[in-house]
């Protein structure tokens, strides 16, 4: 008998190395960053231009703000240095290589740094917060135009209206043509169409909590009647114009001023006797422009006064 051969294979086993999918995590990390890049470059085509310029007011105020007070006490410092070292002729240089040359350091010094920086701010604040406001009240001339132009009775005096966005809000004006008077001829009762007109101009006024400005106006032509003249007539047309509005429903906490400028203030400056001249002006103003007006005029004040001679008396 023969033998039965027999054959044995080995196999070896190889053990590689696992990569432990490194490569997974920085493949994710590629891909969110470019998620993220498009998803920018989608907002920033999106994004109108007055919300892009509203972000970079803010932004811009901050990095301002920073960049100057830390200017400022950087060069102080190094004045307080060169001062102590007692060196006359040395140049003092700063953290950003600049040459400057070599003064007293005083406590005045650093008074008007840290006033300028705070000036700088308070009016970046306040452009910032009337560009906001700017924005509000655009909605709101558009719900006034809406609301004049679904008045059918309203609609052949468009041309005795004026809608305009001013510095201190949405002013309505109400004016006289050479066709139509707005009020009675040296009276302060209006005609029906201007009663019309302020009472829808009220029903929108009695939502909003803005206040209002009420200022009537008359042309140059001479007006005298036992005592009554044109700044009587003013008042009592922009009176009539406020009883109006307030019968209403406007509160009557939301009127700031209401008065008569005769002719002072004309609307058509070449000729002062112009029909156009004679009207009643409704302002919705901003809603914190005294704020804005304290503000603006305490920064001017620093500035005028810093520069005026102090006189002793």
């Amino acid at each position: 008998m023969h033998d039965k051969l027999i054959i044995i294979r080995k196999y070896k086993k190889s053990h590689h190395r696992s990569n432990g999918g490194a490569w997974k995590i920085a493949y994710a990390d590629f891909v969110t960053a470019m998620m993220a890049l498009f998803l920018l470059m989608w907002l920033v085509n999106v994004v109108t231009e007055e919300t892009k310029r509203g972000i970079s007011e803010y932004f811009t105020t901050s990095v301002i703000s920073m960049d100057s007070s830390s200017a400022g006490t950087r060069a102080i410092e190094a004045e307080v240095l060169a001062t102590q070292s007692g060196d006359s002729d040395q140049e003092i240089l700063t953290d950003n290589n600049q040459h400057l040359p070599e003064k007293k350091a005083s406590v005045k010094d650093s008074k008007n740094v840290d006033e300028v920086t705070t000036e700088n701010y308070e009016v970046k604040k306040i452009t910032a917060k009337k560009l906001k406001q700017k924005k509000e009240l655009q909605k709101v001339e558009n719900i006034v135009r809406v609301a004049f132009n679904s008045l059918k009775e309203v609609c052949e005096f468009k041309h005795n209206l004026i809608i305009e966005l001013t510095d201190e809000g949405v002013k309505i004006q109400i004016i006289d043509s050479h066709d139509q008077e707005m009020f009675k001829s040296g009276s302060f009762i209006p005609m029906k169409v201007t009663e019309r007109m302020i009472r829808a101009l009220g029903g929108i006024l009695t939502k909003l909590p803005n206040k209002i400005d009420i200022t009537g106006h008359t042309d140059s032509k001479p007006y005298y009647r036992k005592g009554y003249g044109n700044w009587e007539l003013s008042s009592d047309r922009a009176h009539s114009t406020r009883r109006i509005l307030e019968e209403s429903g406007v509160r009557s906490e939301q009127f700031a001023e209401v008065h008569g400028r005769a002719d002072r203030d004309p609307l058509n400056k070449s000729n002062s006797s112009a029909p156009e001249n004679r009207r009643v002006s409704i302002t919705i103003l901003h809603t914190d422009s005294q704020y804005q007006a304290a503000s603006l005029d305490k920064v001017n004040q620093k500035n005028n006064n810093s520069n005026m001679p102090k006189i002793i008396l």
